[in-house]
């Protein structure tokens, strides 16, 4: 997929960290993207196989599963039927 400048994407950083980020520039197949940083912006230059248009997508490339969903009532109650 192609993407234009000011184009909000997502991408994975430190193999489990997906991020929103600005293509700012773009260099053949590199993309240079802003994202917010420790203090203010920072920038990276990224290929484009390593952009992902949603954040649902950029989860499954990094193989984040979704929070275990928790137990519908306390767990002190499970062993009586109210």
């Amino acid at each position: 997929m192609a993407y234009r400048l000011n184009d909000k994407v997502w991408f994975v950083r430190s193999k489990h960290i997906v991020t929103e980020a600005e293509i700012i520039d773009i260099d053949g197949e590199f993309y240079t993207i802003r994202f917010p940083g420790n203090i203010g912006w920072a920038a990276t230059k990224l290929r484009r196989s390593r952009l992902f248009p949603t954040e649902q997508e950029a989860q499954v490339s990094a193989g984040i599963r979704e929070a275990p969903r928790k137990y519908p009532r306390s767990p002190h109650l499970m062993y009586f039927d109210i």
